[in-house]
């Protein structure tokens, strides 16, 4: 009897606690142009992830307006990029830093650059991987 009970308990607790497997969904590249502008805050919109699905976040890139294109932000001063108050990109004139992959989940998560220079920041594109949550 003491055995029964036990491997009960194990056995409810353990499917009470599964997080469900993940099955691709679909690859999403997102642009986010003409920001928001207050001083050196800029908000670029949100990311809204659907019920049942997670979002992978691969790679974040900024970019400003040059003379006859979009030109990486590379080298133009001190700037960072979060997403859900997460720092995804950083750069100064000594470095550069991309997060590693993370991951957002259900809900809506805002997109925001701050910077330290002059140079208007005007687009920033994400590339992620959608989940589905199945059970």
């Amino acid at each position: 009897m003491k055995h029964l009970f036990t491997f009960l308990l194990v056995a409810i607790s353990a499917t009470s606690f599964a997080q469900g497997n993940l099955e691709f969904n679909e690859v999403k590249n997102l642009i986010f142009d003409t920001p928001t502008t207050s001083s050196s805050h800029y908000d670029f919109g949100t990311i809204t992830v659907p019920a049942g699905k997670v979002l992978k976040i691969q790679s974040t890139s900024l970019f400003r307006n040059g003379p006859s294109d979009w030109y990486p932000m590379w080298g133009a001063g001190n700037y960072w990029v979060t997403i859900a108050n997460q720092l995804v990109y950083a750069e100064n004139s000594q470095s550069s830093r991309r997060a590693d992959v993370f991951w957002l989940e259900e809900g809506t998560h805002y997109v925001s650059c701050y910077t330290n220079t002059s140079v208007y920041i005007k687009r920033v594109a994400v590339s992620a991987i959608e989940f589905n949550v199945v059970p």
